[in-house]
Parts: C-alpha cells; sequence; structure tokens
C-alpha cells in the first residue's frame, strides 16, 4: 500500500458534461442471490471493484463430494432494449464452473460457457442470451468436479446483463473530468468519486445532491435520462475522495449543453474623463442603476466612472428628464432602476473603454417592446441583430433619429435611416409623429 494519507485530495480538473450517452445501457435492474438457504439481494456484484460475493463449496455425502449450486436472478429494466448479453467478472480457486441461464424460472435451462480463471483478471466473460424487457434472468452456475474433490470457492466480482436502449444519445447527460492529481499518483489515495446533480450552479453540494459514486481510476459517468429529454437544465459537480471520507473542495459545477450561463454585458464607451456618452445595454436586465452600470470588470486602475446619469421619459409629458446623481441625497433623485428598452447619458469620471454591467444576464428569448411616443424617444437597442435604422424601425413610420458623436453637442440627427446603423449597446433619439408600439428582435 503506498498510498499516503494527509487530509488533502487533490481536485479533478476539466469537468465536461456532454448530450450523449451510450447506445448499449446496463438492464439489470436488481441481482437476487438464490444459495443454499440464503435469499438476499447482493451489492457485492454491482461494481468491478474486486469486492467480491465468495460462494465456497460445501459438502455433500460421505464419498468426498462438495457441493455447489448458486443462482443469481436478474430483472430485466422494461426500458431497455435487446440484444442482451451476460457479463460476468469471476474466478474460482480450482475447478470450473459452469454457467446457464433460464427465463421461464428454471422450466428450461440454456448453456452459457464455462469459468475456468483461476485468479482475477478484471476481464469478461460474455454470453449472448435471448430475453425480453421485464423478463427475470436466471444465471446457475455449478461446479464440474462431483467426487473427491478440494473445496473450491467462486469469487464474483460483477454480474449484470448489456442491452440496447431505445432513447436518443442526447437524452442522456455523460460527465466527463481529469483524475485527481492523487489517483495512481501524488497520495495515491483516492478511492471514489462522488457525482453529485443539482438545477442551479450553487447546488447545494450536499447528500441530497449525490446521485452516484464510481471508482478510482474512472473519469467518466453517465446521467441516462437527464439530458435534453427532460426539459430540465442540470449542473454536475465531481469531487474526489479519500480512504478516509475526505473530499476535495472544488465547487466547479459545470452544465449540461443548452445551459445559458449568464454573463455581464461589456457597453462600449469610446470617451473619456469629462466626457458625455450616450449607452444601453442589449441583455434582459431590470435593476436598480448604481448596480446596473457599475463596472464589474476592473483589472487595473479605477476602469469606467460615472457620476450623473439621464433620461428622457417620453412618456411624462410635465416632467421628461429623470437624473441619478451620485452626489446627490438620495430622494432627490428619481432614475434609479433602468433596463435594456432605456438608452441612458453617462458623465464620465474615467473610462478604459468598456463598462461592464454589474448585472449578469443574455439576450432575450423573445421579441422586446419598447413603447414610442410621438415626438422623441431616448431608446435603447435590446438585440444581437445590428441593422440599418430603417429596416430596425420597420412598422413605427420613425422620420428622424439621433445617435451618439464624441464632439458636443454628442449627438447628431439624421432623416437618412438607410445609412444609419443600430448597435447594440449604442442608445438613440427616434422621432416618430404617432404613439406607437416597436417590437425589437421580431
Amino acid at each position: 500500500d503506498t498510498a499516503i494519507v494527509d487530509g488533502y485530495v487533490a481536485p479533478i480538473s476539466g469537468q465536461t458534461v456532454e448530450w450523449w450517452g451510450v447506445t448499449d445501457i446496463d438492464v439489470s435492474s436488481s441481482i437476487q442471490i438464490i444459495g443454499g438457504y440464503q435469499i438476499n439481494y447482493h451489492t457485492f456484484t454491482h461494481d468491478q471493484d474486486d469486492s467480491y460475493h465468495q460462494i465456497t463449496e460445501e459438502p455433500a455425502g460421505s464419498n468426498g463430494r462438495m457441493n455447489f449450486d448458486y443462482q443469481y436472478n436478474i430483472d430485466l429494466n422494461p426500458a431497455g432494449v435487446g440484444p442482451y448479453s451476460i457479463y460476468l467478472d469471476a474466478y474460482t480457486t480450482g475447478e470450473e464452473f459452469t454457467a446457464t441461464y433460464s427465463t421461464d424460472d428454471g422450466g428450461s435451462w440454456n448453456p452459457l460457457g464455462t469459468i475456468t480463471s483461476t485468479s482475477d483478471t478484471d476481464t469478461y466473460n460474455t454470453w449472448a442470451i435471448t430475453a425480453s424487457p421485464g423478463d427475470t434472468v436466471n444465471v446457475y452456475f455449478t461446479g464440474t468436479i462431483k467426487t473427491s474433490e478440494a473445496t473450491d470457492t467462486f469469487y464474483v466480482d460483477h454480474l449484470y446483463i448489456l442491452g440496447g436502449s431505445t432513447s436518443s444519445p442526447t437524452d442522456h447527460n455523460t460527465v466527463n473530468w481529469t483524475l485527481s492529481g492523487d489517483d495512481g499518483a501524488g497520495a495515491d489515495d483516492v478511492v471514489q468519486y462522488n457525482i453529485y446533480r443539482a438545477n442551479n450552479d450553487a447546488g447545494p453540494w450536499d447528500a441530497g445532491a449525490l446521485i452516484d459514486t464510481v471508482s478510482a481510476g474512472v473519469d467518466t459517468y453517465t446521467d441516462l435520462g437527464r439530458g435534453d429529454i427532460d426539459g430540465i437544465q442540470w449542473y454536475y459537480l465531481v469531487r474526489a475522495q479519500d480512504c478516509l471520507g475526505n473530499e476535495d473542495t472544488n465547487a466547479v459545477a459545470v452544465p449540461e449543453p443548452g445551459v445559458v450561463v449568464p454573463t455581464a454585458y461589456e457597453i462600449p464607451i469610446p470617451a473619456g474623463a469629462g466626457d458625455w456618452v450616450f449607452v444601453s445595454f442589449p441583455y434582459a436586465m431590470t435593476g436598480a442603476i448604481e448596480t446596473v452600470l457599475d463596472d464589474s470588470d476592473i483589472t487595473s486602475g479605477t476602469g469606467t466612472q460615472w457620476d450623473i446619469a439621464k433620461w428622457y421619459d417620453a412618456s411624462n409629458k410635465s416632467d421628461h428628464w429623470k437624473t441619478y446623481n451620485k452626489n446627490n441625497p438620495a430622494d432627490l433623485n428619481d432614475l434609479t432602476t433602468i433596463d435594456n428598452t432605456m438608452g441612458v447619458w453617462l458623465h464620465l469620471t474615467a473610462s478604459d473603454g468598456t463598462l461592464s454591467t454589474g448585472m449578469t444576464g443574455d439576450y432575450s428569448a423573445v421579441p422586446v417592446s419598447i413603447d414610442l411616443y410621438a415626438g422623441w424617444n431616448l431608446v435603447g437597442y435590446p438585440t444581437a441583430n445590428n441593422e440599418f435604422a430603417d429596416a430596425a424601425l420597420a412598422g413605427t413610420g420613425a422620420t428622424w433619429i439621433a445617435a451618439w458623436q464624441l464632439a458636443a453637442p454628442y449627438v447628431a440627427d439624421t432623416t437618412d435611416l438607410p445609412n444609419t446603423p443600430m448597435i447594440e449597446g449604442e442608445a438613440y433619439w427616434v422621432y416618430v409623429p404617432v404613439d406607437v408600439t416597436w417590437t425589437v428582435g421580431a
């Protein structure tokens, strides 16, 4: 034993989740053992892990005859399909043992083969069988020497039946990872990997989320029926565990394909301190302006900072301009919440070229509606589909558009909609003759 027990377990790495699953699956839903006077459900045969079901011959009569008759009843999962094959990893300490099977409760027995290995080579005897979904398959082992023999022992490491699946491979989630640095190397004390599943990236990663374990040396796991088919977006976390029960502490949960991982949006800021910029964000986010427009990606210096924000509320005929000033008392600010339909003026106090939003999100999965009121409207552009204004504003009757420019007064208007691009992250003044709803991203 070369394991070093140090209380620390090196974490796994490189975890991925794919919509893929084996087309051949273990269809053994339960294994019951009947031998001598015992009838029970045995667990040692569930994995190829050198944890054996050990069966020793017993004397029978006075002629030196040793008796060995053991039967496993294996229930087939009704969801599986044929063709079926029995897989057996087993060995004996002496004589050979024969295997037969039945699907009619012993009414007729069909030969499988002979077990001749006298040591555990971790290889399988494989035999094709004829069965149907939901059948109980009886697998019967018996010794071949009946008189004047030594007492032999039969060791069963792994017994199962492999069948097909009626499902698409994308119905399943297959988790892959790079083994712990303490699995076969380092402290070499990893005994298993714990697989956790939750419907969010925060877990909690406790016993309630633990779905299975696999032995050391195994770097993949297929979660049957949890892929595209179930409509739930699952996250997986794999942790290594050592021989004393210590578990690695990594918290890197990986989602199955199709899960949109929210990110901050980077608003381009092509201006510097003292300038006014005209910005928006296309992601479907709503929140306090100081949270949404708080630069979350400052790698050096101060990032992009602002002190005053202004928005024009075209629906409010008596008080169009709404303002948020960081230097004012809270009760003097009337622009507190923003969303992706709004275009906002920001007065910069510092700039590094981008402003990464303080909230995370993604583009709206459905078209976004913006109410435009007769006259000028200050709007965002909540879509990734950049196009010229005549196409982007089709159906609104818009006749004028104004976009940001670096020089004061920081805006330039035009009726040349066919040659004025509308780009995500920027904001625009749009003039319409009558009230209308603008559907963006339709």
